[in-house]
């Protein structure tokens, strides 16, 4: 992990570099962000934050990232936790290259809360609609619905330690979760207090939110496997040449 790192910051700083000496760096947006949470069952760490990668709790959804720019910013050096979801880059990207939405999509633009701290555009976004699965999650304000359970490995799991010990991380089972689970993640971010008992108003306002989005759901298509795809077919390689 740390080789791969050292390799990610190395191949970094040639892209900068580069930019630098073609002066594109002096009108430029550099962002450098993430997918989603760390599998933390391959060494990865989400700690604080509960669950992993492939859970919709906040370790598996929530990711870090950071934006640069040399002149683009009236507010710069602070940690913004403002409600920005992956598909607002695009149309933020088209803001800030004087490019006119056409209309249809689903982000927002987010370029005045990055450069100069503004309130998000955004209220609400859905973590995951499964309909095989039949696990669902959405946020809405400062609060998270997750229904019929939020994945494989719903724990806490602290960092490594240099003493040799390991990590036990036992899969979930939905069976014992609550159909729906609600929290604060504002004021609950570890999500370790459920509040799906205690609020029944906001309980019954993200269910309604989910079930209209649930009314736009396009069903997954899950095709069967092709034995024809098979490695072994390719001499020991994964191709595409079978299709």
């Amino acid at each position: 992990m740390p080789g791969m790192v050292s390799a990610l910051d190395e191949a970094f700083g040639n892209v900068t570099k580069a930019l630098e000496d073609t002066g594109i760096d002096k009108n430029m947006l550099l962002i450098f962000t993430t997918d989603n949470g760390g599998p933390s069952y391959s060494g990865a760490n989400n700690w604080p934050l509960r669950g992993t990668k492939k859970t919709t709790w906040q370790g598996g959804t929530r990711g870090s990232a950071f934006v640069y720019s040399k002149n683009l910013f009236s507010k710069t050096g602070y940690t913004n936790n403002e409600m920005i979801h992956a598909v607002d880059w695009f149309p933020t990207i088209l803001e800030l290259a004087d490019i006119k939405e056409e209309g249809g999509i689903d982000g927002v633009s987010q370029l005045q809360t990055i450069t100069g701290g503004a309130a998000s555009r955004r209220t609400e976004f859905v973590y995951n609609i499964d309909d095989v699965d039949n696990r669902s999650a959405i946020r809405y304000g400062d609060f998270k619905l997750i229904k019929g359970g939020a994945g494989d490995y719903n724990g806490w799991y602290p960092p490594p330690k240099l003493d040799g010990s390991t990590l036990d991380l036992p899969t979930a089972d939905d069976t014992k979760m609550p159909e729906y689970m609600l929290f604060n993640v504002k004021e609950d971010p570890t999500e370790h207090n459920d509040l799906s008992e205690k609020d029944p108003e906001n309980l019954q306002r993200l269910k309604q939110r989910l079930e209209y989005w649930m009314k736009s759901l396009v069903p997954a298509q899950n095709p069967p496997s092709d034995p024809k795809s098979n490695p072994k077919n390719f001499g020991g390689n994964w191709s595409p040449g079978w299709c």
